[in-house]
């Protein structure tokens, strides 16, 4: 994509779409793995109705909010905070549960514990990566916060952990720790790639962007043409270059005002952008200079090109400025151009359309050698 042509939306449209993705190949599994659960785990009488209903209710839960996503079609920040909050919840009751059978009977903490680091990195999702650091701080309080609730009361009544009571409590918790640092060091490393990328893509834009017409300047169209010399004479396809120059300029810089000269060279950018094709690149030679590149385009189809553009630059570009007119050169490459020798043999033509009166296309069907060349002579 020629530089200067990108947008710079509110939120990332890509972002969203696979926000989407996530989400609906995501929940699925998670679904699964909740159903799977449910069927095979046999409550436990003594841990009360928690330990019967935890997990059915949230694989109910877990199924209510895919069938949400199917309806709304479209991930909204109620629906990505309603997901992570009950899933939240869910982890903090199972939390208690595996504390509280870890505390009575020395039972291992259970497998849906294996889940919790994906909460952390859930949050960067939902969150950002600014937002997510509160989120997952508030995610390991809670863990904490039950584990004190559900083995202080055990602790008065005359519990007393064991070694491998402990060593649990201490894997489960530190793992807790470990998922969030973990998380934080990954999302932060992506987002350093992706600053710099970004910030390259920018450094890169504004290099190659003529600042007055958002079009690509003449760096990138040397970059440019360079490209499809070799590509052409590579693969034997033909290229044409057209090189416009608007004729007294400098009368409406005089008579109007720079700021109408510039609305100007705006203008005519517009206009050549709605005039050539997709394939075709354009951009400010500098000055009131103007370059349109035509890969696949022979001598004929380039200089019907340039009198459509002299026709529609005749138009009316401003009210109350009178019309402007411009002068054409146009080329097609030849076997061992190169991007200044083709430019060059434009600018020959352009300037011969000139001298002839202007308002003019002038098409150089053979090589004219500049002063000095004598690769043609």
């Amino acid at each position: 994509m020629p530089p200067g042509s990108g947008l710079s939306p509110t939120r990332d449209p890509a972002l969203e779409v696979l926000k989407n993705r996530v989400y609906r190949s995501g929940l699925p599994l998670v679904m699964l793995a909740a159903l799977i659960g449910a069927l095979v785990e046999r409550p436990t009488p003594e841990l009360g109705p928690l330990d019967r209903y935890n997990l059915p209710f949230t694989t109910a839960w877990l199924f209510a909010c895919y069938a949400v996503l199917l309806w709304q079609r479209r991930i909204t920040p109620a629906f990505e905070y309603a997901v992570l909050g009950g899933s939240t919840l869910f982890f903090v009751l199972n939390t208690h549960l595996n504390l509280s059978a870890l505390a009575l009977w020395g039972d291992p903490i259970g497998l849906p514990a294996l889940w919790t680091g994906a909460l952390y990195l859930w949050t960067y999702m939902v969150g950002g990566y600014r937002h997510a650091l509160q989120l997952s701080v508030a995610i390991l309080g809670l863990q904490l916060l039950t584990g004190l609730l559900t083995l202080l009361p055990l602790w008065w009544e005359g519990w007393r952990p064991g070694l491998s009571q402990l060593n649990a409590l201490a894997q489960f918790y530190l793992s807790q720790v470990a998922y969030l640092l973990l998380s934080r060091l990954v999302i932060g490393f992506g987002e350093q790639v992706t600053r710099l990328r970004l910030q390259a893509e920018t450094y890169y834009r504004l290099a190659h962007t003529d600042a007055l017409t958002g079009v690509p300047n003449r760096r990138y169209l040397l970059s440019e043409i360079g490209r499809e010399l070799e590509r052409g004479q590579r693969y034997k396809r033909s290229l044409a270059l057209i090189l416009l120059d608007l004729d007294r300029f400098k009368h409406v810089n005089d008579r109007y005002g720079h700021e109408t000269g510039d609305r100007v060279l705006q203008q005519v950018a517009q206009r050549i952008q709605r005039s050539i094709r997709q394939s075709d690149r354009m951009g400010r030679w500098g000055g009131e200079e103007f370059l349109v590149l035509l890969p696949e385009s022979g001598l004929e189809e380039a200089t019907q090109l340039a009198e459509r553009l002299r026709e529609e630059l005749k138009q009316p570009l401003l009210e109350g400025l009178e019309p402007l007119s411009a002068s054409l050169g146009v080329v097609v490459a030849r076997p061992g151009d190169t991007p200044d020798y083709l430019v060059n043999r434009a600018d020959q033509a352009m300037y011969a359309a000139k001298r002839a009166g202007g308002n003019l296309v002038e098409a150089m069907a053979e090589p004219r050698a500049p002063k000095g060349d004598t690769r043609f002579g």
